[in-house]
């Protein structure tokens, strides 16, 4: 029913619009009943050979929600309902900003993806800790949610000022969250620049000193966009971060998922979904190899 009717319905509207309908439902679930416990009976699995325990956190499974969906903390517990073992939140910064002006998410049918070019649009950290506290106080006592905080600089922050964008960003949410992911490396935003994400004697400077800022377990996302991401990652891992998230979306390329060869586009913004997969498993080798006891 699915593929015959409701895909090629919500394929007439802008993939944002979509994004945002369903969002909309989610809220709308939130105040039903028993609406949440519905979905956890139907879509949740819980058996101890899906735990997993990595850097002291405890997930219920390896499967999460990765940063993007939930950009302002406003149904992550709904989305661990449908039975995610964690759910990132964010990217969120210190101030409120639009984004990229729009259309800003295309798709790719042929190959199952998406070309997204954000922008880090979001209402800012204020307005996350506002709703984590009024959501904390009750639901998480009885299902708690593994939840994680990707933060991002301002865009307007230059790079040299961006460890007081993640300091403001640290002391908003270090009580709400499990874990931190720093996101020093989406290709979508331009003004101010990520180069830190690409410059491992920057990522280090800046590791170091956020290193100093917590004891919250800290995860580094790099970009896939280097011409060897054994580089950032060791600069990331040797200055403090606990993990790495492998990998961000892919700027200007993607793989033909049919016939395996890159397809170069010069697409603004990033590819996301299975046309990354095999760089990402390249990238995920590769730095296993080299620091073999990086999670």
């Amino acid at each position: 029913m699915y593929k015959q009717l409701i895909r090629p319905l919500l394929f007439q509207l802008p993939p944002e619009t979509i994004h945002h309908l369903i969002m909309a439902a989610m809220r709308v679930l939130h105040y039903i009943p028993g609406g949440r416990l519905l979905l956890r009976m139907f879509y949740t699995t819980r058996h101890p050979s899906l735990v997993r325990e990595v850097f002291g956190i405890r997930f219920p499974n390896p499967v999460g929600l990765a940063a993007g969906f939930d950009k302002d903390a406003e149904v992550y517990e709904e989305m661990a309902s449908l039975g995610f073992g964690f759910v990132e939140v964010g990217t969120i910064t210190p101030l409120a900003q639009p984004g990229n002006p729009k259309p800003r998410l295309f798709r790719l049918p042929m190959d199952h993806a998406l070309i997204n070019r954000m922008g880090f649009n979001n209402q800012g950290v204020a307005s996350a800790v506002h709703r984590l506290h009024r959501r904390n106080r009750f639901y998480h006592r009885r299902h708690p949610v593994v939840l994680g905080g990707n933060l991002g600089k301002n865009t307007l922050t230059p790079n040299e000022k961006a460890p007081a964008d993640y300091l403001r960003l640290f002391r908003s949410l270090y009580e709400y969250v499990n874990y931190f992911v720093i996101n020093v490396s989406c290709p979508n935003v331009s003004a101010g620049g990520m180069s830190v994400g690409t410059d491992p004697v920057a990522l280090s400077r800046l590791i170091t000193r956020l290193r100093k800022l917590t004891d919250k377990k800290m995860i580094v996302k790099l970009t896939p966009n280097v011409t060897d991401i054994t580089v950032p990652a060791r600069a990331a891992v040797e200055s403090g971060a606990d993990a790495l998230s492998m990998i961000n979306t892919l700027l200007g390329m993607r793989i033909n998922i049919r016939t395996g060869e890159p397809i170069i586009d010069h697409v603004t913004g990033g590819v996301s979904g299975p046309a990354v997969l095999p760089m990402g498993l390249v990238a995920v080798w590769k730095t296993r190899s080299a620091l073999p006891n990086t999670p």
